[in-house]
């Protein structure tokens, strides 16, 4: 509800600007702000109260209704993971056939399939909005972190092997800001779509390119996520430093998603930029800074003076500008240069990002996967669909059977640390407080789709406990 959302079309119809193109709501944007950008969870808590009371005092809308929707599925679907609805990664991850009694054959090979009510409006992964579209390319596209699907206060490493929140003094302002490190696994790969070949390793460079190719775009769906990054630093091709210009408990959390490939995007959606100023030994410095382009710095290609090369990170950053126009286009110097001629390359984005597919180019070209399947065809509209296909080399095994809570445990202290999921004892208590529940015609008060994972299908009984309690202990 916070005026910067508000553009024609977009999602936040409801706030928005006056006719002299200033907020409508200015208080509420302002303790709006105080909920993004809260320190504890104690400061967060009571800008939501307030955030809430303004919501209504001011009557920003009256709501006259809601939906009540319901899931259904059949019981001969087991593994199902239901914390948000049942069509989540974890699901996708475990659930399996098993056999029906009334069609007697081995019905594990088949495909899993899902329908929706409605069809997708657009498969744009910066501006899908609404969750048929999300149906689709959930499936495909991920993020650095996953919450615990049954404690969605907690986190698990996903993509990324661990991170780890600190603070960074900025000596432009003065101000002390959030960092965010993150360590990327190395065993992650993109899936081509249709083939599901494992073309590359992801790797650092691509995060940092989703977080400027994202930042660009003031309008995509996640670019919220994306505005209050200030500068990133590449470490190594698996580690990356994020530095905001703000402090926020939430920031750790911005950034992660939706993942783009780097290096198959460019040549599609960027052109390459140049830039040149001249140093005269003193007006580059260590503590200079300025706007070196009026266009959108996606990645650096390489800088020179003279015909020496200069190194990004260690030379010169190229940071945000934030609010009010949001361009990634200021260069500071972190070393003193000598007299010369500067020339920066870099890329900018050079084709229109909206469309029903990605920058209007088919699917076929754009939907490289990070998640546990590939797209090997679709079909839009009403009527059509989207099939998958499992990923040959995704990175996390396949969850043995027992698993109901996925909560991850860590090992070690030093960062990156490395951990496992477990069946343990939170297993069993999942599976002990639905025992002699069922999901048949109206569902027991403590019907748990989880836990059921052995005959007879829809009620969990002592052959559930026994499966969980004969995997107990085990690790992946």
């Amino acid at each position: 509800y916070h005026s910067d959302f508000w553009f024609p079309g977009g999602g936040n119809y409801e706030t928005g600007m006056n006719s002299s193109n200033l907020p409508n709501y200015p208080d509420l944007d302002d303790v709006l702000e105080d909920v993004y950008y809260a320190t504890s969870i104690d400061s967060f808590k009571a800008a939501v109260k307030k955030a809430t009371g303004l919501f209504v005092d001011r009557c920003v809308n009256i709501p006259l209704w809601s939906y009540k929707y319901w899931w259904a599925y059949s019981k001969y679907l087991a593994g199902i993971i239901s914390s948000v609805g049942l069509d989540n990664t974890y699901t996708f991850l475990s659930a399996y056939k098993v056999d029906n009694p009334d069609t007697p054959k081995d019905e594990s090979q088949e495909p899993i399939k899902m329908g929706t009510v409605y069809p997708p409006k657009a498969l744009n992964i910066l501006y899908s909005t609404w969750y048929y579209d999300y149906a689709v390319l959930d499936r495909v596209f991920d993020g650095l972190l996953k919450v615990e699907p049954y404690n969605l206060a907690e986190v698990n490493p996903w993509i990324v092997q661990d991170w780890e929140a600190s603070t960074w003094h900025d000596p432009q302002d003065n101000i002390t800001k959030t960092k965010v490190t993150y360590w990327i696994r190395k065993n992650v790969w993109w899936h081509a779509p249709v083939t599901g070949e494992a073309i590359r390793q992801l790797t650092a460079h691509d995060a940092e390119f989703t977080i400027w190719y994202n930042y660009a775009f003031d309008d995509s769906w996640s670019w919220g996520g994306f505005m209050n990054v200030h500068h990133t630093n590449v470490i190594d091709d698996y580690t990356l430093e994020v530095y905001f210009d703000s402090m926020s408990i939430w920031h750790v959390y911005a950034p992660t998603e939706p993942l783009l490939p780097k290096d198959e995007y460019i040549p599609l959606l960027c052109g390459a930029s140049s830039a040149n100023f001249y140093s005269d030994g003193t007006n580059c410095t260590s503590s200079t800074e300025y706007k070196f382009t009026g266009e959108q710095v996606i990645q650096v290609i390489n800088a020179y003076i003279g015909g020496t090369p200069l190194v990004e990170g260690i030379d010169f950053e190229i940071f945000a500008t934030g609010s009010p126009t949001y361009t990634h286009n200021i260069i500071h110097f972190l070393t003193n240069l000598p007299a010369g001629t500067v020339t920066i390359k870099y890329y900018t984005p050079s084709r229109d990002p909206h469309g029903y597919y990605l920058a209007n180019l088919d699917w076929t070209k754009t939907f490289y996967s990070l998640g546990p399947y590939y797209p090997t065809n679709i079909t839009p509209g009403v009527g059509g669909s989207a099939i998958f296909s499992c990923t040959p080399s995704f990175f996390l095994e396949t969850p043995p059977l027992g698993e109901v809570d996925w909560k991850w445990t860590w090992t070690g202290t030093t960062k990156p640390r490395s951990g496992y999921y477990k069946i343990d004892i939170y297993d069993v208590v999942k599976v002990t407080a639905a025992y002699g529940s069922h999901g048949y015609a109206i569902p027991s008060p403590n019907w748990f789709p989880g836990a059921d994972l052995s005959p007879p299908y829809g009620k969990i009984d002592t052959n559930d406990v026994v499966t969980i309690c004969g995997n107990y202990g085990t690790k992946w």
